[in-house]
């Protein structure tokens, strides 16, 4: 899910508003790395409370972002319609974060 996220970021070059989407899909890419790094920086308060955060953040913009063309799923209507792509980039975005959420629950070593 990392290398997604980083794949995700990458085709942004081309993009107007590129960096804000860098910048949203880091968010989980960040998280993806910590799991794989440093899982137990989730279990800590601060750590939890930034990962609901993030959660928290991407689900309202998904929702806010949610498309409203028919079928936006298909191939004709996302490759044509940028408000597809972007609320399915944001959906993404919030699954992969949301596969952090066992990560918070790990009891930290003292």
């Amino acid at each position: 899910m990392l290398f997604l996220m980083l794949s995700f970021i990458g085709v942004q070059w081309n993009d107007p508003d590129g960096v804000l989407w860098a910048a949203i899909y880091g968010l989980p890419a960040s998280l993806m790395l910590i799991v794989l790094t440093r899982p137990t920086l989730l279990a800590i308060t601060a750590g939890r409370i930034v990962l609901g955060c993030i959660v928290t953040a991407l689900l309202f913009a998904t929702i806010s972002a949610w498309p409203e063309q028919d079928q936006f799923w298909t191939r004709e209507v996302w490759w044509e319609e940028e408000t597809a792509r972007e609320g399915m980039g944001l959906m993404v975005a919030l699954l992969v974060s949301a596969v952090a959420i066992p990560a918070s629950i790990i009891r930290p070593r003292r």
